[in-house]
């Protein structure tokens, strides 16, 4: 494996780490165990180790998020504020698509109009409220004890 694919798997290994919210205990116990690495450190993992850390992790609810890194700014604060919360729907891994694209599917659900750049103050009204009725049923949804 390359250099570049084990900085990758290190990266998302901590990535999940926080995500999952582990403490340093565990978190060292699941290297050890699942990783077979003697020293619980990420670093020391082989690449199979890499991979059934990952692997441990994603069995723990865990998903990889892919940011676009092309996503237009916002133009005014309720643009701003769909931004937020759609950011917020991504952290808490309620989104398949959660790129520009997959905001501008769900605006045009919600009020027939294909992008945000084209939304009036009553569309992003509207948007803004069912996206805080989304977050919300998500932080239930995942507070609720399993």
């Amino acid at each position: 494996m390359s250099n570049t694919s084990r900085t990758a798997d290190l990266a998302k290994i901590h990535l999940a780490k926080k995500a999952l919210g582990l403490d340093d205990a565990t978190y060292r116990q699941i290297i050890r165990t699942a990783g077979e690495a003697a020293s619980g450190s990420a670093a020391d993992l082989s690449p199979a180790g890499r991979a059934r850390v990952l692997a441990h992790f994603h069995a723990c609810g865990w998903r990889a998020v892919h940011r676009v890194a092309t996503r237009r700014p916002a133009g005014d604060p309720q643009e701003a504020k769909i931004l937020a919360l759609w950011g917020a729907l991504e952290r808490l891994g309620a989104l398949r698509e959660p790129d520009e694209k997959g905001l501008d599917h769900f605006i045009q659900r919600q009020t027939g109009i294909t992008t945000r750049r084209f939304l009036r103050a009553a569309h992003k009204r509207l948007v803004i409220e069912a996206l805080k009725g989304w977050v919300e049923r998500e932080q239930r949804k995942q507070a609720r004890p399993a």
